[in-house]
């Protein structure tokens, strides 16, 4: 059965509720990343109106599935789509461990709560940021995901 991701995930853990209502608890996996291993250096984006684009997964401790493909397939899509502009460092990951990591000044600024994807637009007049909530509809499906992301930043890009 596939689920839907309708509970708030927390830090701390994750609950899965399907569309009958009924729940699950998802398996946890742990994942060794440092949130100052940004797998993705900033720049600007060529022919973009000097744009960086920085996606921002908060998580916690404990990732479930779900979870770990929320970032994981963010990362995914910006490396096989974006080498240029991640070369030049107009489009960045991070993944960030806000249980861990309370101090990381993203962490302090955007306060997450619960596992997330957050985008922040900036340059050219624009700094905004915002919870990119909709990607949990599509952790169990890549191609799907990878479709919301690159319409997300084509329309941000304008």
């Amino acid at each position: 059965m596939i689920l839907m991701l309708l509970a708030s995930l927390s830090l701390f853990g994750c609950t899965a509720k399907a569309a009958d209502g009924s729940t699950a608890s998802l398996e946890y996996s742990r994942q060794a990343v440092n949130s100052s291993d940004a797998l993705i250096n900033q720049s600007r984006l060529s022919g973009s109106a000097d744009i960086n684009l920085t996606f921002i997964k908060f998580r916690g401790n404990a990732q479930c599935v779900s979870c770990i493909n929320l970032g994981k397939f963010a990362n995914a899509t910006l490396v096989k789509n974006f080498q240029a502009e991640i070369q030049k460092g107009s489009i960045k990951y991070l993944d960030i461990n806000a249980q861990t990591d309370t101090t990381n000044p993203y962490v302090l600024k955007y306060k997450p709560d619960h596992a997330s994807l957050y985008l922040l637009v900036e340059g050219a007049g624009n700094n905004s940021y915002e919870e990119l909530a909709e990607a949990w509809y599509y952790t169990g499906d890549q191609a799907q995901y990878e479709q919301y992301i690159m319409k997300i930043i084509k329309e941000r890009l304008g």
